[in-house]
């Protein structure tokens, strides 16, 4: 399901050259950017390293045809996201295998009408300790069916 040259598979590193073409040698940088291009079906793999910047996604998979975010196999390194991620009115990703650390507010926001996402093998670490945010997966809006935590 990994490959390094599939049509359906764009890579991210948070360290990368300049060269930019979400292929495994030139991985683009910017997860939302990202998301927001893909159609359904394709995987986003995040190579491990450290993500900074908050994301935001607002482009959803199908049933059949999920957009994927997950984490490279086989290296055993993780990948840390530090700030948080917003899901708007969002269906059908899965987001799998990744470390959020340290987000001030909440790591996972799904907000809207968001139905059919998973978010599987994530793993959280001191995330929610603003004063204004006490929580590290938040749901709010009134569409928030069949997500699988």
């Amino acid at each position: 399901m990994e490959s390094n040259n599939d049509s359906n598979t764009i890579w991210i590193s948070p360290e990368n050259d300049g060269s930019k073409y979400g292929t495994y040698n030139a991985p683009f940088t910017d997860i939302t950017e990202t998301v927001n291009k893909a159609s359904p079906g394709t995987t986003i793999i995040l190579k491990a390293g450290n993500y900074n910047n908050t994301v935001t996604i607002q482009n959803s998979g199908t049933i059949c045809q999920p957009i994927r975010i997950i984490k490279e196999k086989g290296d055993g390194k993780e990948v840390i996201c530090t700030s948080s991620w917003y899901f708007y009115e969002v269906s059908d990703i899965i987001i799998s295998g990744l470390t959020f650390e340290g987000s001030p507010y909440q790591a996972l926001s799904i907000i809207g009408e968001c139905k059919r996402n998973n978010f599987n093998n994530l793993r959280f670490v001191n995330c929610g300790l603003d004063t204004k945010s006490l929580c590290t997966f938040f749901f709010a809006g009134p569409g928030a069916e069949s997500n699988v935590v």
